[in-house]
């Protein structure tokens, strides 16, 4: 049974889980997520969300990721309701 609570979530949301999370590599195929798409999973701690520098450290841009135990959880919840 998985300690991490994945109720409730918007398709937006869920969409960043499945896809690990969202770096500025990512931009050609997805936008980058609105902060009220991932503040909820980051209070879940679904999501932690780095610092990347950008243009020689001109400016920053925030990425997400997912850790690897949240992966591993989403994955078994998916398992299970197969």
């Amino acid at each position: 049974m998985s300690s991490y609570d994945f109720s409730g979530l918007t398709t937006a949301q869920v969409r960043l889980l499945q896809n690990g999370g969202w770096h500025v590599s990512d931009a050609s195929t997805f936008t980058q997520p609105s902060k009220r798409t991932v503040i909820k999973l980051i209070e879940r701690g679904l999501l932690v969300e780095t610092l990347a520098k950008r243009d020689g450290g001109l400016f920053y841009v925030s990425e997400y990721d997912v850790p690897a135990a949240v992966r591993a959880a989403l994955a078994a919840r998916k398992a299970v309701r197969k």
